[in-house]
């Protein structure tokens, strides 16, 4: 029988699969792990831990109104939560009514006593929409000098 016999290998492998033996495409090495198992004796290693969120006088960034740098806590601006926020549904429990106030006084155009906060007129508008969702929120009325900016 001649070694380069095409026609005698093709008889032999339909006669594989007619008696049910599926032909084996591309199989699978043994030594590659099909499901993630810790190893015996090795220690897993430990979850990384998310780094801790940057604080300006024990507050996160979101308790302020104004925060033009994410990383430089001197942008952060006018804060109205007594405590660190929890989550959206806790965040209307958080906020101290007198320091949103004189956020709302320090945004407005005639400020405190002449003073007004520094920041681009883009970021003031934004913290007076902010500081309105919190006044809409809590059914409070929000004030003129908001209601002007926003």
């Amino acid at each position: 029988m001649p070694v380069n016999d095409l026609s005698s290998r093709g008889s032999a492998e339909t006669a594989r699969r007619k008696r049910g033996r599926p032909r084996r495409v591309n199989p699978s090495p043994k030594n590659v792990i099909t499901r993630a198992t810790p190893r015996r004796g090795v220690p897993e290693a430990a979850p990384a831990t998310p780094p801790a969120p940057t604080l300006k006088d024990g507050l996160p960034m979101h308790a302020f109104a104004i925060f033009a740098d994410v990383d430089d806590t001197s942008t952060w601006q006018l804060p109205h939560h007594t405590q660190t926020l929890g989550s959206p549904a806790k965040d209307e429990q958080t906020v101290d009514w007198p320091l949103a106030d004189r956020a709302v006084l320090l945004i407005s155009r005639c400020g405190i006593d002449g003073r007004r906060v520094i920041a681009d007129p883009e970021l003031i508008i934004e913290a007076a929409r902010h500081l309105a969702d919190h006044y809409r929120k809590a059914g409070k009325p929000i004030p003129v000098s908001l209601c002007v900016l926003i």
